[in-house]
C-alpha cells in the first residue's frame, strides 16, 4: 500500500485477525479499535484523519472477511473465534499448530475451506449438528429442500461474474484514500 510516497505492508496473518476479532468484541472506545487495528496490521500513518483511518479499517475487515460468515436458513452456524477449538483439530492433523505458527491468513482462509468440505473433519461435523434439520415425511418436500440446498452451494461456489471483485474493493479504497490527501493539501 502506497500512501504519501510511503510504502506499507499489511500484517495480515490468523493471529493478528484473531487479535482483531478480540478488540472488536471488546469496550474500549472506537478511535481506540480503529488506531490499534491499523497499528496490528502494521500501518502507523499518524497523519490520516479518524474518519480516514475508520473507513481504512472498514474496507480492510470486509476484504477479510467477506467468506467467513457461514449460515443455515439465516441461523449463524459458524464463527471464527467460538469455533476455534473444532477447527484447531483439524489444522493440527495437517501438521500446522495454530498456536504456534502465524500463518498468512490468505492460507489460513483457503485452508478451512478445505476442510470444510472433507467429510471426516471435526469442524464439518459440528456444523452440521448446528445446521441439523429434520427431514420431512413427504418425500417431494424433502426433495425439494435438498435440490434447494444444493442451488445455494452452487451459487456459494460459483466463479465470479465480475472480474476481479477484490481488486475493486480496494482500488475503491485507495481513491478515497487519495482524495483525503488531497483535501487535506488544500
Amino acid at each position: 500500500m502506497l500512501i504519501n510516497d510511503k510504502e506499507y505492508k499489511l500484517k495480515i496473518t490468523y493471529k493478528n485477525v484473531m487479535k482483531i476479532i478480540k478488540l472488536l468484541s471488546s469496550k474500549y472506545p472506537d478511535e481506540f479499535k480503529i488506531n490499534k487495528v491499523l497499528e496490528i496490521l502494521g500501518f502507523t500513518e499518524e497523519d490520516l484523519a479518524l474518519e480516514t483511518k475508520s473507513f481504512l479499517v472498514n474496507e480492510i475487515l470486509s476484504y477479510i472477511f467477506k467468506l467467513n460468515e457461514s449460515t443455515s436458513n439465516g441461523k449463524k452456524i459458524f464463527n471464527i473465534y467460538l469455533d476455534y477449538r473444532y477447527y484447531y483439530y483439524d489444522f493440527y492433523k495437517l501438521g500446522i499448530d495454530l498456536n504456534k505458527d502465524d500463518i498468512d491468513w490468505w492460507q489460513f482462509d483457503a485452508l478451512l475451506e478445505g476442510i470444510l468440505l472433507q467429510k471426516e473433519g471435526a469442524m464439518l461435523q459440528v456444523l452440521g449438528y448446528r445446521s441439523y434439520k429434520k427431514p420431512s415425511d413427504n418425500i417431494r418436500v424433502y426433495q425439494n429442500e435438498e435440490h434447494q440446498y444444493y442451488l445455494s452451494k452452487q451459487r456459494q461456489y460459483a466463479l465470479p461474474t465480475e472480474e476481479k471483485e477484490i481488486e475493486d474493493g480496494f482500488n475503491k479504497m485507495w481513491e478515497y484514500l487519495e482524495s483525503q490527501q488531497k483535501n487535506n493539501k488544500t
